[in-house]
């Protein structure tokens, strides 16, 4: 011990020195999940700070989200424009350094949905392969548009048209240029091979990465498919008393019937208002009932569609209670209506009430129903309709009085109601509301535009879909899991209009665009780790760690991250920044499926390979330098690729505090 002495009232006295800390190694666990809402410094120790594309295991675990899958085909889709001429037919390879690409332009208006390449692999070829569109600028291919992916075991030794899907959906317009682009992914092996034709040359590769082009003598088989634009309007799925299921969503002027088997839409109404903005299902005794806020109610009664001609008014909002279809006034917003007990299609005149009052500015937004109380949200506040009877009716203000922006902003199951307001996302349970989001409070109130946040339960899961920032469209979801009381993540690339999963008894979560006129299939337990082909940028962060001592330097000695095992031959990232410098240095950490064993010591820099048969895979990486804080990441950002990280142990040496 250091020891000094210094004048205490004419006396010397001893003074303890202030030394470095012992070193202790300290497993971290993670299982607070997301947590953006403190400054950096007030952080708990046991949430991460950023995490992207990634889904709360328990117990500290985050892997990979599973994201969409192909459903329906979207409405209007067709083939813009294509190469398919064999007129002096040859192969031009590409791997993950050679990039190909093919420019083409546009026949007609609409947005991308698909686009098909002609490809071969005969020469066992590994890895995804990656199909982008990209702008045109100044005869390149310039900004990305949308991504996609083809899984390397469709693609067999002759050639055939390997189809993939646009999330993204990106708009073109009638002689407009674009470029498909077409590479495999990081940590592929060998070259597939592209069909080509001399009959027009508008083709071009690359040899560095798509940093420059070099003119080619011919162009590629390709076809690039358009759709309508528009988003879905709304979406339902139901299912009929003798057993049958079917899926139903508007877009345009249209009502549109899925065929499971094949993804094909029909429509059954195309009268919907072309005005409209929402369109709003209830199932009734074997009867489709929707509402799209500029004229009376329709109707679906598995034979035709038709108008409820019966309704007294024009109606916005629908819902079922105690045997009896209630309805918003889309014309007095202030004004709700129903029908006779379990006489659907018939109204008497004095069978309508006001929330809060009549001519009031705080219209009615949503309809939500909880524990046998039918909830009447408005833009500020909430009201009960107690009663099973008109004659028992009773209006009265809600025990929580927290209001909402639509009726999508709102979502309930058995045990709560879930709904977006001002200053958080809140679960009344009809006695209690609380603000689940205090964890993401600052990003959740920075958002400028709430009116059409969209919200989702499926599988203890609450998704809540936002415009960033800047955007035109939602295209960002926090996810949060409500068993486990956590914030899970920000799913990225979410072009999402409307959902639909609660009340269903096939487990099926169902999510619409609002790009085109298309549904797909989401969190399926078969997907590959792709956003509709779309690779997912899965990536957590810690927060910029003091451990305790924010004024005193420190290193990081041990650094263990704890990586599970994956059945692939790919490398994910780990990497490490100080001070708020976010100047990460990354390297690459193998997840191949032979090699070292569980707990194998190695450094940042020898040829790590983790055994795939092992419980969990780690390794000690090195950290150098010393800093006041330090900040961990994780990333692999690709298709068909996932990763999923358990934790760290560290150990810690804290400096002499000079």
């Amino acid at each position: 011990m250091a020891i000094r002495r210094y004048q205490v009232r004419g006396r010397r006295a001893p003074v303890t020195g202030v030394s470095a800390k012992t070193s202790q190694t300290n497993p971290i666990s993670f299982v607070k999940g997301l947590h953006t809402g403190n400054p950096n410094d007030l952080q708990p120790d046991d949430t991460l700070r950023y995490v992207t594309d990634m889904r709360y295991k328990g117990f500290g675990k985050f892997e990979t989200r599973q994201g969409n899958d192909f459903y329906t085909v979207p409405v209007g889709q067709t083939i813009n424009v294509q190469q398919t001429s064999v007129a002096g037919a040859g192969d031009v390879t590409f791997n993950n350094t050679t990039r190909i690409a093919e420019k083409v332009t546009a026949t007609a208006d609409g947005v991308i949905t698909r686009v098909d390449i002609n490809l071969k692999n005969d020469a066992s070829a590994t890895g995804t392969v990656i199909v982008e569109m990209y702008s045109n600028v100044s005869g390149n291919p310039g900004a990305l548009l949308s991504r996609s992916s083809i899984d390397e075991a469709t693609i067999t030794a002759s050639y055939a048209y390997s189809t993939t899907y646009m999330i993204k959906a990106p708009a073109v317009a009638t002689s407009d240029v674009v470029w498909v682009v077409a590479y495999v992914q990081e940590f592929g092996t060998g070259s597939f091979s592209a069909s080509t034709t001399t009959n027009t040359t508008n083709a071009k590769t690359s040899a560095d990465g798509g940093q420059t082009w070099t003119a080619a003598s011919y162009s590629l088989n390709v076809k690039v498919h358009t759709s309508t634009a528009g988003p879905v309007k709304g979406l339902t799925r139901v299912y009929r008393p003798n057993g049958t299921a079917a899926t139903f969503f508007a877009h345009g002027t249209n009502v549109y019937k899925v065929t499971d088997s094949d993804g094909s839409v029909a429509s059954i109404d195309s009268t919907i208002s072309a005005s409209s903005t929402n369109v709003r299902f209830e199932f009734v005794q074997d009867v489709l009932y929707y509402v799209d806020g500029f004229s009376k109610p329709h109707k679906y009664n598995w034979t035709a569609s038709s108008i409820v001609t019966a309704a007294p008014y024009n109606a916005s909002h629908i819902i079922e209670h105690v045997g009896i279809l209630f309805f918003v006034d889309a014309t007095d917003r202030n004004r709700f209506f129903w029908s006779n007990f379990g006489l659907y299609e018939v109204f008497t005149s004095t069978d309508f009430q006001y929330a809060p009052a009549p001519n009031s500015s705080d219209d009615i937004k949503a309809l939500a129903k909880l524990n046998g109380v039918l909830y009447i949200i408005t833009r500020n506040n909430k009201y009960m309709l107690m009663g099973k009877r008109t004659a028992t009716f009773r209006l009265d203000n809600a025990y929580g009085q927290k209001g909402t922006f639509s009726q999508e902003s709102v979502v309930y199951d058995l045990n709560s109601i879930f709904l977006a307001s001002d200053d958080g996302i809140y679960q009344f349970n009809g006695t209690y509301e609380k603000n689940i989001a205090e964890n993401i409070i600052t990003d959740y109130t920075a958002i400028l535009t709430k009116s059409d946040i969209t919200l989702q339960t499926h599988n203890n899961k609450l998704y809540t879909w936002y415009r960033p920032n800047g955007a035109a469209q939602v295209s960002e979801c926090f996810v949060y899991n409500v068993l486990y009381d956590v914030w899970e993540s920000r799913d990225l690339n979410t072009p999402i209009a409307v959902s639909f999963s609660r009340l269903d008894t096939e487990d099926l979560f169902l999510q619409a665009s609002n790009r085109a006129g298309v549904v797909f299939y989401s969190e399926r337990v078969s997907n590959d780790y792709v956003n509709l082909g779309d690779r997912l940028s899965a990536e957590a962060r810690t927060s910029y760690q003091h451990f305790g001592t924010p004024q005193q330097r420190k290193r990081i000695t041990y650094w263990r991250p704890i990586i599970q095992n994956q059945a692939g031959s790919y490398s994910m990232k780990a990497g490490f920044a100080a001070d708020y410098s976010n100047d990460f240095n990354f390297v690459n950490v193998a997840l191949q499926g032979t090699g070292f064993v569980y707990d194998d010591a190695a450094s940042l820099y020898d040829a790590i390979t983790y055994a795939r048969s092992a419980a969990g895979t780690d390794t000690t990486l090195e950290i150098y330098g010393s800093a006041q804080r330090w900040q961990r990441a994780y990333k692999h950002h690709a298709a068909r690729e996932p990763f999923e990280f358990a934790g760290e142990v560290l150990t810690v040496q804290t400096r002499r505090l000079r």
